[in-house]
Parts: C-alpha cells; structure tokens; sequence
C-alpha cells in the first residue's frame, strides 16, 4: 500500500466489516441500531487510546461469486445505514472504490448512489482499479485471475475500468487519508501509479496548469 501523503484526520485504525456469525472484537461505547445488531457489527480500536484522539473505519467488503449476500457491508447504502445507527463520532467508513465497483457490478447496483450514500462518513479511501470481474472466495493465483481480468486486481489507476474520477467528483469535500493499493506485481509502477494518482487530488487550477 503507498499513502499519498493527504493525511489531515487524526491517526486512524481500519475495520472490516465481520462475515455473519464472526466474533466482534470491541463493541461501540453506545447500544448499536438495528443493523448493527443484527449483523454483528463491531468498531474495533485500541482499548488505551481515548476516543477523542483515535478513529475507527469500517471497510466496505468485496464480494465473491460463491458467497452472495455474505456481508452488509457488500453494500455501501447498508454500511452507511449501519455506521448512522451506531450514532458515534468514533465511527465512520473506509470507501475501497474498487471493492464498491466490484459489488456494484456483481448485484446490479447503483455504483454513484452508493457513494453518494456513504460520503458524509468517509474518512478514508483505498484507490486501486479493476475491470469488475469477480471471482471466488478459494480463488487465491493471481497470476491466472489477472490473466483474464478476474478478481480485486488492484491495479494502478486507470488499468481497469473503475470510472474513478466521477466518483471522486463526488466526495468534493474530502479531505481525509488517501491509499493507493497496488499489488506487489506492479511494483515497477509504482512511481509512476502515486504520480497519476496524487494529480487526480490536486485543485482544479492546478490540474489545468499542468
């Protein structure tokens, strides 16, 4: 994973959102909504720190072919649901676009009104492209499945087919931690991926200048 460095949020832990029947780690300091309850949903932070210096996300989860409807948080409408039902500062999303684009072409869904959906509560975003093929929860050779563009690649952006940039027209008023993922095969790109990425994050002015 490279940072590209937009780090203006407090130090920050990631949660993924628990498969049906997992173990929650930590509950939020208040009862959870109906959502939450129902799936299990826990915010995990690190019991020492304060909750006024440290914030948790929750990831939206990735889907796989032999495993429909496993999580919520498949779902960026649902995650957005749950994270307002938990009602707690502490708490807010991890807005993987290319676990988003995936679902969104799996289920038929909304990509854009699922954004739209989870904006308000994303403070951190893992940017990385794919072409929307998904693949099987026991599929694990990347060298077969990026040979026919199956699977979360995490790819450099613009590789794929995820439209990144309108969905980052979106989120307009963010300004939290920005992750480019990329998978050790593309290692050779990296420069060049963090480069493409950082500009996509610079004001209009200075796009057009450069």
């Amino acid at each position: 994973m490279i940072s590209l460095g937009r780090v203006i949020a407090p130090p920050t832990t990631t949660a993924v959102a628990p498969k049906p029947g997992a173990q929650a780690t930590q509950s939020s300091s208040r009862s959870p909504g109906p959502v939450a309850g129902r799936t299990g949903a826990a915010a995990c932070q690190r019991a020492a720190a304060p909750p006024a210096c440290r914030r948790s996300q929750v990831e939206n989860a990735r889907p796989y072919l032999n495993a429909p409807g496993y999580c919520y948080g498949e779902s960026l409408v649902l995650l957005a649901r749950m994270i307002r039902e938990v009602g707690h500062c502490s708490v807010g999303a991890t807005l993987d676009i290319g676990h988003a684009y995936l679902a969104a072409r799996r289920y038929g869904w909304n990509l854009y009104d699922g954004v739209e959906a989870v904006a308000p509560l994303v403070r951190h975003i893992h940017l990385h492209d794919n072409f929307g093929r998904c693949s099987a929860s026991y599929e694990r050779k990347q060298y077969e499945m990026a040979a026919m563009g199956r699977g979360d690649m995490h790819m450099p952006i613009g590789w794929g087919e995820i439209p990144v940039w309108p969905i980052l027209q979106l989120l307009p008023r963010y300004s939290g931690l920005v992750t480019l993922e990329l998978r050790p095969r593309y290692r050779d790109k990296y420069r060049e991926a963090l480069a493409a990425a950082r500009a996509m994050f610079k004001p209009a002015n200075e796009r057009h200048a450069s």
